[in-house]
């Protein structure tokens, strides 16, 4: 610290200034040979001014002074090379890197930082899962408030998945534990913390300094520049000091040597002499000294007067001609003081740097990923009482037909599996409520969990959902985001009650936590899919008789909108009431869009009518223009567990609106359609397969050729699946070949 601040405190290269008591004297600022400032940062507030200054590395910032020193034209780009960010004594991770930039130019912004965690496995006393370890928490974090705050959070729900947390903190260094629950995906729980703990925190930066006594707003220019210009003045001071004493003491030694030649002299004069006084004169007299130097030879003792130093004296004044020299040399020329100020920083880096501590990424907001890991295949699946999780398919075996299957989920007294869906895991999941409102997360916000795990509420998070008190009914997976959707992409949904709304992809993908559709009372919307508007639309629906309908339209028959407004006739049932033209409800459809789409469905007294639908399906205008024995089917799986193929093409284009043809007929009265999906083909050399789900959470994997064909639309279909007592089919999802390529199943 001495050599950095305080090397030339005697050399007049600084202010001083009396103390309090006017007793003594303190210097204004201390002459230090580093930023200093720039180094340790600053932090303070006086009248109507704060500021905030981030520390930095030593090393890097000696060297981008260093650069700016030699080359003032100096880009930020090119001083950022040397000084990339802040550098904290409590390490992390600076994961706003895009962001530096703008906050040297600004001297405005926010760091990001993160503490250091990873994710290690722990396999002791029995002991087999994961753990985040905390080595390192963000600058100005107590660690106790911190492990204090997760614990809050982990008992209050709002951070799912850990099952303990201890501090193994000791002298070689931190050390907190968070282990992880059987089932749950550590990297989401870690994810978790830096939303919600002082795990990440934000370091706001405001650089005010004190500029000829002016509170300035700092660049990174500025600062360099202004200790540049500091440093230059401070090696100025000290070479005209130095070049001042150098000069004095050369005068005293041209004295010394002008006595020297003749020493007998000037004893003799000193001993006539009855004073000091007036041996000084006599001195000045004869040898044309000036006083200084007269004053200087009396106090000499008599030793100097040998021929030995007499040499000691024409080799100082040698040294002394050099000194004088350089100090005018350098007082002459900027290019040497910038020299002289480049040798002493670097000098310093020598003495004190040391390794950065704080690195630098850029991680998005979203859920942290190894983007060296191609997309995994997961089955997400929802209860009635809105527990959901992600699933492997590995979890599945490959089963027959008329067998029962496996247990896909641990459900509690009286629930239910409600939905269950394919999707990777760098999906976004749109989750639709009965009301018809939209919220959207990534797939990875859902723990990974085994089969024997009931999953987490989806209500902690949904805070949307929640508020409202509304349940999930749909789902859809997306990799695309607003700016991956084309013109002619369109999102269906289908209500209860055989409404339709079809809605600009791109318009529903940019909202959040809102109504994308308004129901009538007593409705509830059922099911959404992806389509475009070129595609064909099959939905099923079921009159209060024995058999099941199917109509088969197309997307282009109804009008695509950009917000929230009322469906209009699907597949007609019958008891409806009169259809109303599709001008008419074309033009009440229009009116809705000039109404605020942020309107709830929310009419809490209104009673449930019983659906009427089973689903819908979409298969693309090319496909079935190219059907042929080999595919596209439709599937029909009743509740009970009969099934069968049907081919698309045997259905022509009736329009919406339309009652639809019977496609189904049952057996008993209890049994209705629960299902329906598109197995694009079946034959030998095809792999695909479907993964059927029931309500107990019993799954079942079969090939598609291991379906029943049926070419009579009013067939009943053959047994698919053994179910037990009061199970019944809930949903069914069909794996391509890809797909199961890409799973090693």
């Amino acid at each position: 610290a001495e050599q950095g601040l305080l090397a030339d405190i005697a050399s007049d290269c600084v202010n001083f200034t009396e103390t309090f008591d006017g007793s003594q004297l303190e210097p204004e600022v201390l002459p230090a040979r580093v930023p200093n400032l720039l180094i340790n940062g600053a932090s303070g507030i006086a009248v109507a001014v704060a500021t905030n200054m981030a520390p930095h590395n030593l090393g890097e910032s000696i060297d981008a002074m260093c650069a700016l020193a030699q080359n003032p034209d100096a880009t930020l780009d090119e001083l950022m090379k040397y000084l990339p960010a802040p550098d904290f004594p409590t390490g992390g991770v600076v994961t706003n890197k895009q962001d530096m930039k703008a906050i040297y130019r600004t001297g405005k912004g926010a760091v990001a930082l993160r503490g250091r965690a990873t994710i290690e496995h722990l396999s002791k006393k029995g002991m087999d899962r994961d753990a985040i370890v905390i080595s390192e928490i963000p600058y100005q974090t107590n660690k106790a408030s911190l492990v204090e705050q997760i614990a809050d959070h982990v008992n209050a729900k709002t951070i799912e998945g850990v099952s303990d947390i201890r501090d193994e903190s000791d002298r070689d260094g931190m050390r907190v534990v968070i282990e992880i629950k059987r089932g749950h995906d550590a990297s989401q729980v870690l994810n978790n913390l830096y939303k919600k703990t002082r795990l990440e925190v934000k370091y706001f930066v405001n650089n005010v300094c004190l500029v000829e006594n002016k509170p300035t707003v700092m660049s990174l220019h500025d600062m360099l520049n202004e200790f540049i210009k500091f440093r230059v003045s401070t090696i100025e001071r000290r070479s005209k000091f130095a070049l001042e004493k150098a000069q004095d003491r050369k005068h005293l030694v041209e004295g010394y040597v002008a006595v020297l030649s003749d020493a007998d002299g000037v004893v003799k004069i000193i001993r006539a002499s009855k004073d000091g006084p007036s041996a000084a004169k006599q001195l000045r007299a004869s040898h044309g000294l000036s006083d200084v130097q007269a004053d200087a030879i009396l106090a000499m003792p008599l030793r100097r007067l040998t021929g030995l130093e007499a040499d000691k004296l024409e080799a100082e004044m040698k040294e002394l001609k050099d000194q004088i020299t350089y100090y005018q040399g350098l007082l002459n020329d900027k290019s040497k003081v910038v020299q002289v100020l480049v040798e002493e920083a670097q000098a310093a880096k020598e003495a004190f740097v040391r390794p950065r501590k704080t690195s630098l990424e850029s991680i998005s907001e979203s859920i942290i990923q190894n983007d060296d890991e191609p997309p995994k295949d997961n089955i997400m699946t929802l209860s009635s009482r809105g527990y959901v999780k992600r699933i492997c398919p590995k979890s599945f075996d490959l089963q027959h037909r008329r067998t029962r299957g496996k247990r896909m989920s641990k459900l509690r007294g009286g629930d239910e599996l409600n939905l269950a869906m394919h999707c990777k895991d760098t999906d976004q999941i749109l989750f639709f409520s009965d009301r018809g409102r939209l919220q959207k997360i990534p797939a990875k916000a859902i723990p990974q969990s085994e089969l024997n795990t009931i999953g987490v509420p989806v209500t902690s998070l949904l805070s949307t959902f929640a508020k409202r008190n509304q349940n999930v009914t749909a789902m859809l997976a997306t990799s695309m985001t607003v700016n991956d959707v084309s013109d002619d992409q369109v999102i269906v949904m289908l209500t209860n009650q055989g409404k339709v709304s079809v809605a600009a992809a791109k318009a529903l993908l940019g909202q959040k936590g809102k109504n994308v559709i308004k129901l009538e009372k007593g409705d509830r919307l059922k099911q959404v899919l992806f389509a475009r508007t070129s595609d064909h639309l099959y939905i099923t629906g079921q009159n209060n008789d024995d058999k099941a309908m199917v109509l088969h339209c197309k997307v282009s028959d109804f009008r695509v909108v950009r917000s929230a407004c009322r469906p209009i006739v699907g597949i007609k049932f019958m008891g409806d009431k009169a259809q109303a033209s599709p001008a008419a409800e074309e033009s009440e459809a229009a009116d809705d869009d000039d109404e605020d789409e942020d309107n709830d469905n929310e009419e809490d007294d209104d009673e449930v009518l019983p659906s009427r639908t089973a689903g819908m399906v979409l298969i693309t205008d090319e496909r079935l223009q190219s059907a042929s024995e080999d595919g596209p089917w439709l599937l029909y799986l009743t509740r009970n567990g009969k099934g069968k193929l049907v081919p698309a093409d045997s259905y022509r284009v009736l329009g919406r609106g339309r009652a639809g043809v019977t496609c189904m007929k049952f057996k008993k009265k209890d049994d209705a359609l629960a299902v329906l999906a598109v197995v694009d083909r079946i034959g030998p050399d095809v792999a695909d397969e479907i993964l059927l789900s029931t309500t107990a959470g019993v799954a079942n994997r079969l090939s598609v050729n291991d379906l029943p064909q049926r070419a009579d639309p009013n067939s009943q279909g053959a047994n698919i699946i053994r179910l037990d007592d009061n199970d019944f089919v809930k949903s069914v999802n069909v794996l391509s070949a890809e797909d199961l390529s890409e799973l090693a199943i």
